[in-house]
């Protein structure tokens, strides 16, 4: 189907700004003063992005997928029996048009932060099933170095006062088509507040809510209202089955 229609502008922002200008000039005082006001607004958003347009316009070279090809360019390059002569430098003056100093203040902070957290990125892959050789090739560590950061955090949750939190299950009773919660089992447990979520996965898991759509309320202390409890979670019959599994796995798996 041919359409010899000519293509329709879409509305610009400098053309909004003349037809508030125009409609101030033909309106009532308030009106003028009002729409000129907002007019104002614009001039000022306009000069903002102007400032930062030159930056704005190119794709953000620390989105996740670029450092990977960085990274993964870079590990490549540096392996002289693989890489062709001279592609380190070409990656190099390749870097050097696209990160600025400030991207690299950035990352080396980003990288500095990430440092200091991997024990405790890695104990929480380590909770989560992965074993320790897997943690290591996936972060780029030896695998001795996995166990001081399992050893490291383990020591530092060891040094943690526990808290006392109680909890509430309840579960989801679809008898005669009526969908409601009822409250099905209460208890308290010694945990650091880290560990709340693996805690209530763990009592959703292992109470008679296993094969049941439940969900849980922690609260430090007493219990209280629903809306105060400092940790909550939901999970269907299935996803408990499939954590109770996990915890099995886990605990039988040697560190």
């Amino acid at each position: 189907m041919r359409n010899d229609q000519p293509p329709t502008a879409e509305p610009t922002l400098a053309a909004f700004r003349e037809y508030l200008l125009d409609t101030a000039r033909e309106g009532p005082l308030l009106e003028n003063f009002m729409l000129r006001a907002v007019v104002s607004v614009i001039d000022s958003y306009a000069a903002d992005k102007a400032t930062t347009g030159q930056q704005g316009d190119r794709a953000d070279p620390l989105n996740r997928r670029n450092l990977f090809s960085v990274a993964s360019a870079y590990r490549n390059a540096n392996q002289p029996q693989r890489a062709p002569e001279g592609d380190l430098d070409r990656l190099l003056d390749d870097l050097s048009n696209e990160f600025g100093l400030t991207d690299v203040r950035i990352i080396r902070g980003v990288a500095a932060a990430l440092a200091d957290a991997m024990p405790r990125i890695a104990y929480k892959a380590r909770e989560e099933g992965l074993h320790p050789d897997k943690i290591a090739d996936r972060g780029g560590y030896t695998s001795s170095r996995i166990a001081q950061f399992l050893r490291q955090e383990k020591e530092r949750r060891a040094a943690i006062p526990l808290t006392r939190y109680t909890w509430r299950i309840d579960t989801l009773d679809a008898d005669n088509d009526r969908y409601e919660w009822t409250d099905r089992e209460h208890g308290a447990d010694d945990a650091i507040p880290v560990d709340l979520p693996r805690l209530a996965e763990r009592l959703l898991a292992e109470t008679g809510a296993r094969d049941q759509h439940a969900r849980i309320f922690l609260w430090e202390g007493d219990e209280d209202d629903d809306a105060a409890a400092v940790h909550s979670a939901e999970r269907d019959e299935v996803d408990v089955l499939r954590w109770a599994d996990h915890l099995k796995r886990h605990n039988s798996d040697p560190q």
